[in-house]
């Protein structure tokens, strides 16, 4: 990819990242987060295929490659947003379990998580106070990307990434910290799948022979989406903590909520089984 085009990608990205973001700061509406943090996902995606296309036209010093990295105050908002939409999901999904299996609302939990979300965007709109988008990285970004880029970049970043993905199916039982790092491999090939999708499935290559990724980019984004129920089910139980749980409720919220945990480690026992396996799968034939 020629600079003039990686640069031309950069801004529209930051285009789009800087409209969400100010419909979010306004209220921090659910919908609002969920967006912003896509676009600083594809953008961070984006980063890396330029990163190794500047590492491999020995162009651009370590410092310099370092740059192409999420400018800190987007990384810390976008680390805050994940903290206030793991808590407005975390209520949405108690309402609907409660609703669901005919149980009482745990209204104190409920509370604490309300307050949390709220704590949380505080320290956002303190973060952001007075800023209206994110041209000064921007500039920065574009000011740093190397002035050759390497060939066949973008190929390699698909074999590095299947390689990846590949060793982290290799235990035989797989950790919540493994599939999360499937999931973040897969998002990376599925928000630059326009970059990489021709190197891809080529005639007359084995997957496990070329290193090219032994899924179609529709099976791609069906495991992202898997993938992604379990990690907010990972998040929900880790909610469900004792210091969460034990927080001035009452026991009878008390065991709502450790039966609630209980299901919800039982289903996440099965799901993980259930995807690996399918991954598994895929990356042996």
């Amino acid at each position: 990819m020629k600079r003039k085009e990686t640069i031309r990608i950069i801004r529209k990205k930051f285009e789009k990242l800087n409209r969400i973001y100010r419909s979010m700061i306004i209220h921090f509406d659910p919908e609002d987060i969920h967006d912003f943090r896509v676009e600083v996902k594809k953008l961070k995606a984006f980063l890396r295929l330029t990163g190794i296309t500047g590492a491999a036209s020995g162009n651009a010093s370590g410092k310099e490659l370092a740059r192409l990295r999420l400018p800190r105050k987007l990384r810390e908002l976008y680390r805050i947003t994940g903290n206030i939409r793991n808590l407005q999901l975390q209520q949405q999904h108690i309402r609907k379990a409660c609703l669901t299996g005919g149980i009482e609302f745990p209204d104190h939990y409920l509370y604490v998580l309300s307050t949390g979300a709220a704590t949380q965007v505080m320290l956002a709109d303190y973060l952001v106070r007075g800023k209206k988008s994110f041209k000064k990285e921007e500039r920065r970004i574009v000011a740093n990307l190397p002035i050759r880029p390497g060939k066949k970049a973008d190929e390699r970043y698909l074999r590095m990434h299947t390689k990846k993905i590949g060793d982290l199916l290799t235990p035989l039982c797989p950790t919540d910290e493994v599939l999360h790092s499937i999931r973040k491999n897969l998002k990376d090939l599925q928000y630059t799948s326009t970059y990489t999708e021709r190197y891809n499935r080529q005639p007359g290559f084995l997957p496990q022979q070329s290193g090219y990724l032994p899924l179609t980019y529709p099976e791609i984004g069906s495991f992202t989406s898997l993938l992604g129920d379990l990690q907010d089910l990972c998040i929900g139980i880790d909610l469900l903590q004792p210091a969460y749980i034990n927080r001035g409720n009452s026991e009878k919220e008390k065991k709502i909520l450790r039966d609630l945990r209980g299901q919800w480690l039982d289903e996440k026992s099965r799901k993980q089984e259930e995807i690996y396996v399918q991954l598994k799968e895929k990356f042996q034939r």
